[in-house]
């Protein structure tokens, strides 16, 4: 196997140690813009103290009603939210769906733009019953 470049890097956001190195382990290339993709899922407006205005406040979608206007209306702030905030990426698809109310699982297709891989990020969100 060919040792493939680092282009991104980041440090885990779970601090999880090397067992040899006891280093910060890292997150490369295509697992740090995953990373990156679900902390921007994970924000809710103002828990960044100094950057308030990223977030996405997907977890409110578990406690109302789930229609195709909440989903449609939720996919079009993601994908305003990923394209501000994730300039590593060119977005292809960005689809909410639910088959229950009691989840909501976003599907998002993208294409790394210096490494030139199309990857898929799958983050289920479930309400706690």
């Amino acid at each position: 196997k060919t040792m493939e470049r680092t282009i991104y890097s980041d440090f885990d956001v779970q601090f999880n140690i090397h067992p040899i190195t006891k280093d910060i382990i890292k997150k490369t290339n295509e697992q740090s813009v995953r990373q990156s993709l679900r902390l921007l899922l994970q924000t809710v407006f103002y828990d960044r103290k100094w950057q308030p205005q990223i977030g996405c406040n997907l977890n409110e979608l578990l406690f109302g009603q789930l229609d195709a206007f909440q989903l449609f209306s939720t996919e079009e702030t993601l994908k305003t939210i990923i394209k501000k905030y994730e300039p590593r990426i060119k977005l292809q698809e960005v689809k909410c769906t639910s088959d229950n109310s009691f989840s909501v699982t976003v599907k998002i297709v993208y294409r790394i733009i210096m490494l030139d891989k199309t990857d898929t990020f799958i983050y289920t969100i479930n309400k706690v019953r």
